[in-house]
């Protein structure tokens, strides 16, 4: 049996109990839309629930660091020291190519595999970009499937396509991940404030109509229920944390 693991949003927790243990899930939006809180908890629940987590990322560890830090309030650096919060950065991802999918992925699993890794966030992903859509299609199947057959549970966030390849990867990703959730910046018309939307593209194992959320955050407060009532509290992360230092090498 496939069990539901909490998320660390608690909308999302508790209007859909979760998501698949050991699946992977597609994060899409644009910069700025409130991805990396999102993926953050995530990750941040898994800490709280002593798992191994892993972040592999195209961008700057140390911009991320401080980035989550005045965002929620929670040192992840704490945890890279105690060797529970992992990663791999790929600092010129960009510039990778397609053909480097099996390095890539080798790279990913013995890393997987030598940390015992439960969670992870994937932001790193345009090595699976091709020119032609059949070997985009395949690299992005080969991609989920090694994830899932690692028994790992993952978000992979995607930024909005900006070319026919990165379009192309995405459709893809949507169509062989167990769900893919959309988060969207808005601004409300009364007070003229940022306020963000998740929705739910697809889901396996949930129902139409999928639902929806509104929320707000507010930097170490947590979110304002103000639309629809949602709430996202980020605020008092670190309590009941704890490292065993005889766990952290394990």
């Amino acid at each position: 049996m496939i069990n539901k693991i909490p998320t660390g949003t608690d909308f999302l927790d508790n209007g859909i109990g979760g998501i698949y243990q050991h699946r992977a899930y597609l994060l899409c939006g644009e910069k700025e839309d409130g991805k990396t809180a999102l993926t953050s908890r995530f990750l941040v629940e898994g800490l709280k629930k002593e798992e191994m987590c892993l972040l592999v990322t195209s961008g700057n560890i140390s911009n991320y660091l401080v980035e989550t830090h005045e965002l929620l309030g929670f040192d992840f650096s704490i945890y890279m020291q105690s060797g529970f919060f992992n990663v791999l950065e790929y600092a010129d991802a960009d510039s990778a190519k397609a053909s480097d999918i099996d390095q890539y992925i080798l790279e990913v699993k013995e890393f997987v595999e030598k940390k015992g890794v439960e969670r992870v966030v994937l932001e790193a992903l345009p090595m699976l970009e091709a020119a032609d859509l059949k070997t985009t299609e395949s690299n992005a199947r080969r991609f989920i499937d090694f994830l899932e057959s690692e028994n790992i549970t993952s978000l992979i966030s995607l930024d909005k396509p900006r070319t026919l390849g990165a379009s192309r990867l995405e459709g893809e990703l949507a169509k062989t991940a167990a769900g893919t959730l959309r988060t969207t910046r808005k601004v409300s018309e009364e007070t003229g404030k940022p306020y963000f939307s998740l929705e739910i593209e697809r889901m396996v194992g949930q129902k139409q109509p999928y639902p929806s959320w509104d929320y707000e955050l507010v930097k170490n407060r947590g979110a304002q229920a103000k639309i629809k009532r949602e709430k996202l509290n980020y605020s008092h992360l670190e309590e009941n944390f704890t490292i065993k230092k005889n766990n952290a090498g394990r």
